[in-house]
């Protein structure tokens, strides 16, 4: 048998380890459980936060949950968790709908998404659409790194409010024995609002 037919079975039979199961698989706040993990309190950057028509920047996968009327606009924000240096600690993009919670969420500072709505008493749910391993640069003129990431919607009062992807930093969560997904990112306009926010990340 060939080293590279031995190679092959070895990667297709690798699994992921728990942390980066639990951390793609657990329903609660990915702050307190990246705080958890981590040891040390994480604050959210945002790199930018934009009025979008919500049916431009909301991926098919999420359009079936939210359901986005002609003319009905959104809220959409990229931005990092990061540490006390700054360091990041995931990536995220969230489309947030109309909701009252939403402007707290926008006018949040550096507090993240997850602990506003805790300090807020909001009861939530969030149903996971998808999870795997994506390439991303994590420093300007950085080469493309294999990282974890997910997405899900967090539904309050048994509405969607926000759809979220999140990808991890591969030396916070192992991306080891994860399938390449790609998380759509919605129509050109979308598209674009990355591009721009890629230039904005390493600047």
């Amino acid at each position: 048998m060939s080293v590279e037919t031995l190679a092959k079975r070895a990667a297709a039979s690798s699994s992921p380890g728990p942390i980066t199961r639990l951390a793609l698989a657990h329903d609660g706040s990915t702050t307190r459980f990246l705080t958890y993990l981590l040891g040390q309190r994480l604050h959210v950057r945002v790199i930018s936060q934009r009025r979008r028509p919500a049916i431009a920047v909301l991926p098919p996968v999420a359009r079936a949950q939210f359901h986005p009327a002609a003319g009905q606009f959104a809220i959409a924000r990229r931005s990092q968790l990061v540490r006390s240096d700054g360091s990041a600690v995931s990536s995220n993009r969230v489309v947030m709908v109309n909701h009252p919670v939403v402007n707290e969420v926008v006018h949040g500072g550096s507090t993240p998404l997850g602990l506003v709505l805790r300090d807020g008493g909001i009861e939530q749910r969030r149903q996971i659409l998808q999870y795997g391993a994506r390439r991303q640069a994590w420093a300007p003129d950085a080469e493309n790194l294999l990282s974890p990431c997910r997405s899900y919607v967090i539904m309050i009062s048994g509405n969607p409010v926000f759809y979220i992807e999140e990808t991890f930093h591969p030396d916070v969560i192992p991306a080891d024995g994860l399938p390449l997904v790609h998380l759509s990112a919605g129509d050109k306009l979308a598209a674009l609002d990355d591009f721009l926010d890629q230039r904005l990340m390493a600047s």
